[in-house]
């Protein structure tokens, strides 16, 4: 079996899917599967940035996270605001900061 087809999506993430109140997504399983990998990846990408912010500049979590969040609507990245406010909610769960 795939091994991407074992990976779970968090109902977080399928909820971006789907249309206000409604819990059938609007869009292919097979593009959430392709958009899912993609911010978990950049999350998971963005968590030694993050950490190496807050050292070198001796700033709070919440002011690193609103900066890396800020260079993720700047339009470099390829994520919409919805999928952007999850990357920011993913990586600071994986860092265990409050946002």
């Amino acid at each position: 079996m795939d091994l991407e087809y074992q990976t779970a999506i968090p109902e977080s993430f399928m909820a971006l899917f789907a249309a206000s109140g409604r819990m059938k997504p609007v869009e292919p399983l097979s593009a959430i599967r392709e958009r899912y990998g993609y911010c978990e990846d950049l999350a998971s990408l963005l968590v030694d940035t993050a950490r190496t912010r807050k050292a070198q500049l001796g700033i709070d979590e919440s002011d690193v996270l609103d900066r890396i969040a800020t260079g993720l609507r700047s339009g470099e990245v390829v994520a919409n605001e919805r999928e952007a406010e999850w990357v920011m909610a993913r990586l600071a769960e994986m860092l265990d900061w409050r946002r």
